[in-house]
């Protein structure tokens, strides 16, 4: 699974980026004449901003491309944004519910699924996902034993 198509090589490849506010305002659409990382972050040097003030005015913006801009995820691989919102089902075929979110855990991904019977967390590995379908909506799942257990009857709280 990838969370997210661009590492600098990718950002450095697009023609143009929307920059945008955390409630969802588009702040400017901008080319990209530079990225590279630095440790964990990728900075960017958006064409015709050109001095400090300017710059800080961008910062802590969201990076926002559309999605037919994304490279291929490649064999056997998708991006969390395609899990969002699809059906859940079992081996068997039976519903569990829509995938709500995928949080990233240090050992692997967790899909958020709300179902009928409220939320349940379902790890992400091969053992676990048999298969998905973006076209089609739908995820099956081979479910942990007693996961579901967990989730309907949980233990009582310490007090």
């Amino acid at each position: 699974m990838r969370e997210t198509p661009f590492a600098a090589e990718g950002i450095r490849a697009l023609p143009e980026i929307q920059l945008v506010r955390p409630n969802g305002t588009i702040v400017a659409s901008r080319a990209v004449a530079s990225a590279r990382m630095h440790g964990s972050d990728l900075l960017v040097r958006f064409a015709g901003v050109s001095d400090a003030d300017a710059a800080a005015e961008l910062r802590g913006l969201y990076l926002e491309v559309h999605r037919s801009a994304y490279p291929d995820a490649g064999p056997g691989q998708i991006y969390h944004a395609d899990l969002l919102g699809l059906e859940v089902f079992d081996e068997m075929g039976r519903s569990i519910g829509r995938i709500r979110r995928v949080i990233a855990t240090g050992a692997n991904e967790v899909l958020e699924v709300d179902g009928k019977s409220g939320e349940i967390l379902i790890p992400y590995h091969p053992g676990t996902v048999l298969g998905w379908d973006p076209a089609l909506g739908r995820i099956t799942v081979r479910l942990p034993e007693g996961l579901e257990d967990i989730y309907r009857n949980p233990p009582p709280s310490q007090g």
